[in-house]
């Protein structure tokens, strides 16, 4: 039952007391035995592998994912300060509330964007005042620190006995020489790494659409025993293009064998990265012209040279440039996503299915809606993918939330087209339906947006429906030096109708719809 009591004011807002169904918590501590006395500490922070996200937060080199940045054909031009101060509110502070909103009452580790005290009073406001309106029993109890070498002090401190992360960062997984590690992960990290690939989803044997897999052929070589120019920077990364050593010849073997592939491939299909998130990575290919603009992507904007070079002799197993060329569902009539949770002897618990909202221009995810009354025929409809998904998942020792991508075809044939082994963006709707339905709304909807407000101007604004629960916000970040603000919100309706009105209405109200 949602309480009615008020959370108190926000700004000039009152925003009303929320509680959840449940709570990743709960489902942890309900499923998962072996975990009844471990505490257990959540990491929901994105990762870059193509700049540090602070002085504290180096980029991941081992586990390489691709996101819009690491994909942009014109990063060259843009300076790391300028994408670090794109990605790490985002990162570092969005994302982690989002799924800090949904914790309960368990530890969720934050790092500071960073290192002024004014940055780091900042950050904790945010997260503070974003999860204020939470029941305090439903409360995530956040913990701030530099970045995730300090992840090994926190956990000693707080009496933390196991991590659970959203993606995989490489000096928590793997820690420097002379730091052992304090606690175990909740999934093996290669484990991990490997069922979040494109790679496992096309080999897996679940229903999904048949894809060529385009291999990577060893590793790229260091830079010490390279060419003149290499040696002069020692940069194991970003090979440059005039490199003439064996790094360069290996770039361009790999190079011509994945664009032949890519050249060859019947049309239409679906190019994909092997690790990605939030849509970066994927291109839809249904003609020629499309095509080559992939192969220019690829080639002159520079995404496979940056993704080559990444490749080593210590990362080369979890084969993070594989490339996907899949088949086309061209007969798609419903795009869903499937969200539950795996317990501990593989059992699924069903939270819910909600409709996909894809921007076409990009690929990207920018939200989902959920019918709560459609919810009960739904569950019946995809039990058995679920029930599939789940026993795969349990095989390769994997218990935790978990999404699946699904289309449902005119023939009524279902195809998983993307599996997401970890706390979804659309996490929030199922454990949000009875404060919704409580208030008459059978309807919602979660998106990402920028907006040119203040978060006071934006509660301002949305007033009436902040104070009656019909929006929530789950995620806040104010940028004050770009007069941004990046938000999270969720927000219901009568019916499916009136929610396509209210998310009209916020869209006319924001810069735009992003991750």
């Amino acid at each position: 039952m949602t309480s009615t009591n008020e959370a108190g004011p926000q700004g000039k807002v009152t925003l009303p007391r929320i509680r959840l169904d449940r709570t990743l918590s709960d489902l942890y501590r309900q499923t998962c035995p072996s975990l009844s006395d471990t505490r257990i500490g959540f990491i929901f922070c994105g990762a870059s592998c193509t700049t540090e996200l602070s002085a504290d937060f180096p980029r991941n080199k081992k586990y390489i994912y691709q996101d819009g940045t690491f994909n942009d054909v014109a990063r060259a031009e843009k300076p790391d300060s300028l994408v670090r101060r794109t990605l790490a509110p985002k990162y570092l502070c969005l994302v982690p509330q989002r799924d800090a909103f949904i914790t309960g009452r368990e530890p969720v580790i934050f790092f500071y964007s960073g290192r002024s005290s004014v940055e780091i009073e900042h950050d904790e406001a945010e997260a503070e005042r974003t999860l204020s309106v939470l029941d305090e029993s439903q409360r995530a109890e956040a913990i701030f620190c530099p970045g995730p070498g300090h992840v090994s002090r926190v956990c000693a401190d707080h009496g933390i006995g196991v991590i659970g992360a959203k993606l995989v960062v490489d000096c928590i997984a793997d820690p420097s020489e002379g730091v052992a590690r304090p606690t175990r992960m909740l999934t093996d990290p290669d484990t991990f790494f490997f069922l979040n690939g494109k790679e496992a989803l096309a080999k897996s044997g679940l229903p999904t659409p048949e894809a060529e897999v385009v291999e990577v052929q060893g590793w790229c070589p260091g830079a010490a025993n390279c060419c003149e120019e290499c040696v002069r920077s020692l940069i194991e990364e970003d090979v440059p293009e005039t490199c003439t050593g064996p790094r360069g010849r290996w770039i361009g073997e790999q190079t011509v064998r994945i664009l032949a592939a890519i050249e060859r491939h019947p049309l239409p299909f679906v190019f994909k990265n092997q690790q990605a998130f939030a849509g970066a990575g994927t291109y839809v290919v249904t003609t020629g012209p499309r095509r080559n603009q992939l192969l220019e992507d690829l080639t002159q904007g520079g995404i496979l040279r940056r993704l080559l070079g990444r490749i080593t002799k210590d990362n080369e197993h979890l084969r993070a440039g594989s490339m996907l060329l899949m088949t086309m569902v061209i007969d798609a009539v419903n795009d869903y996503g499937l969200t539950f949770f795996v317990g501990e002897d593989g059992s699924p618990t069903f939270l819910a299915m909600s409709e996909q909202m894809i921007d076409r221009a990009s690929s990207a995810w920018t939200g989902s809606k959920i019918s709560y009354p459609h919810q009960a025929n739904l569950q019946r409809k995809f039990g058995d993918v679920m029930h599939q998904t789940a026993k795969w998942l349990h095989q390769h020792g994997y218990f935790g939330p978990a999404g699946a991508d699904i289309l449902e075809t005119q023939n009524g044939e279902f195809y998983i087209v993307d599996l997401n082994v970890r706390t979804s963006g659309s996490l929030c709707l199922p454990l949000l339906q009875t404060h919704f339905t409580s208030r008459g709304f059978q309807c919602a909807s979660s998106i990402s947006a920028t907006v040119r407000k203040s978060r006071d101007e934006f509660c301002e604004q949305w007033r009436g429906e902040l104070e009656s629960g019909q929006l929530c916000i789950v995620a806040w970040y104010e940028d004050k030096n770009a007069g941004l603000s990046y938000g999270d919100v969720v927000v219901g309706a009568e019916d499916e109708e009136h929610l396509t009105e209210m998310l009209s209405k916020i869209r006319s109200s924001t810069e735009q719809v992003t991750f």
